[in-house]
């Protein structure tokens, strides 16, 4: 494990002219990428507050219009604005992993060139830091990205809790409430959508930090066993396949769920086996051992090798 860690997830420092060439137009295909997604980003941040201010100023336009009609257009606009604002946020959290996988391979693309003070491999980390209620909190633009995503889902789960209550409210009173009860039902529906979006931010995150912690612990599993064991023998091992099930989809609790994620973990394993060595060298070195091990897990699990890589030394947990 020692002598593993030490080691850089890269080729030979002497490269062919054809391997150097190759490198450098992926680089700049990467820079194309990395500038794409993050303009998708800003575009979407700056669609997206300026749409849920819009629905904000317009419910409170027509606060004062209790009619039946106008909150049932009301309640299904904002669960249309939240749906899309939840769907954006999955979106942007699939940009993120892009995102970061193309940061990864340019830091390996730029240690392969010699580049050891290149733009990514320097790359800062997140220097900002404030303490809130004795809680330290890193001031990153993932976070500034997600916050703006609780706050828009906020404003319209609060315009849809609004209108479910006045619309109880008509029911339970055969009218339409009176202005001091709106203003009660308003005020209760701020405090909901706060608390709920609070509390479902807060559960999200230490279901991800869970998530994190399952699937480093897996990587390491695997490509320790790969390694100890070389990958014919550690694929034999129910518990390399079980590592490599959790990787490949950990969201199956239940025996019978995940017999579909084995039974795709021993064909994908078997195939890649089975090849004859030249067709083999076209999806993983065979040396050293450690790199032959990582990029078997990672054909298996459609993980980033250098992100098994990290985790299996240790450099990122």
């Amino acid at each position: 494990m020692a002598g593993a860690s030490s080691r850089q997830l890269k080729v030979s420092a002497t490269q062919s002219p054809t391997r150097r060439d190759a490198l450098l137009k992926e680089y700049g295909e990467g820079l194309n990428n990395f500038r794409l997604l993050t303009e998708i980003r800003f575009k979407l941040l700056a669609l997206l507050p300026a749409a849920t201010a819009t629905a904000a100023i317009i419910r409170v336009a027509f606060t004062e219009d209790t009619s039946a009609a106008t909150e049932i257009a009301t309640l299904a606009l904002s669960v249309f604005g939240l749906l899309v604002t939840l769907a954006l946020a999955a979106y942007n959290q699939r940009n993120d992993q892009l995102y970061s996988a193309l940061v990864d391979r340019a830091v390996q693309i730029e240690r392969q060139l010699g580049l050891f003070d290149g733009y990514f491999a320097t790359r800062p980390q997140d220097w900002a830091r404030v303490s809130i209620l004795g809680r330290p909190l890193t001031i990153g633009h993932r976070g500034a990205v997600g916050l703006i995503y609780a706050a828009s889902a906020s404003v319209w789960l609060f315009g849809a809790i609004v209108s479910v209550l006045q619309l109880t409210t008509r029911i339970i009173i055969s009218g339409p409430p009176s202005a001091r009860t709106t203003t009660a039902l308003v005020a209760a529906a701020l405090v909901a959508a706060g608390t709920l979006t609070v509390a479902g931010g807060f559960a999200l995150l230490r279901a991800h930090k869970a998530r994190m912690k399952r699937l480093e612990a897996a990587a390491h599993t695997a490509v320790a066993l790969a390694v100890d064991n070389g990958i014919h023998r550690a694929f034999t091992l129910s518990e390399f396949r079980t590592a490599c099930a959790e990787l490949l989809d950990n969201t199956a609790p239940r025996d019978d769920e995940r017999a579909p994620v084995m039974q795709r973990v021993r064909s994908r394993g078997q195939f890649h086996l089975d090849l004859p060595l030249e067709s083999r060298d076209r999806y993983m070195p065979r040396s050293p051992q450690v790199l032959e091990a990582v990029y078997f897990v990672a054909l298996i699990t459609d993980l980033v090798p250098q992100w098994v890589h990290d985790r299996y030394t240790g450099r990122r947990t």
